[in-house]
């Protein structure tokens, strides 16, 4: 086994930490939908009417708990990456991907309602998800 410099250990752990981290913020998501309910508009600015109201509802949190255990994953997999070597980019690859058809699926496209109704988190995904594909 090789030795790792303890900065490069620490800056590992800690880039999972806020993998996992995000992961478990997309868990937590459903206990907020009720609270940006009220200016949403029941429909999706990527389905259109095609879902609207409590099937919309329903897809979105479906997809961010898969986002959300697909982000805890990846956290994992970086914390441990000499076992689990280059396991990381597919499993980021996915969730982030999961997560931005999750926003898109429920954003209503009101740009005032932006980071109120994930966009952060979608951007923060974006982020995750050029890092898996661009760094070595």
């Amino acid at each position: 086994m090789t030795w790792v410099p303890p900065l490069v250990l620490l800056a590992r752990y800690v880039i999972a930490l806020a993998v996992a981290r995000h992961g478990i913020t997309y868990l937590v998501c459903p206990t907020q939908v009720g609270r940006v309910s009220e200016a949403w508009r029941g429909s999706s600015w990527l389905l259109g009417t095609t879902i609207t109201g409590k099937p919309l509802k329903t897809l979105t949190i479906v997809l961010w708990a898969i986002a959300g255990v697909g982000f805890i994953v990846t956290g994992t997999a970086i914390a441990f990456t000499p076992l689990l070597l280059g396991s990381w980019r597919p499993l980021a690859i996915g969730a982030s991907s999961v997560a931005v058809l999750s926003f898109a699926a429920f954003w209503d496209g009101q740009m005032a309602l932006f980071a109120s109704q994930g966009g952060i988190g979608m951007l923060i995904s974006v982020v995750i998800f050029i890092n898996a594909i661009v760094l070595p």
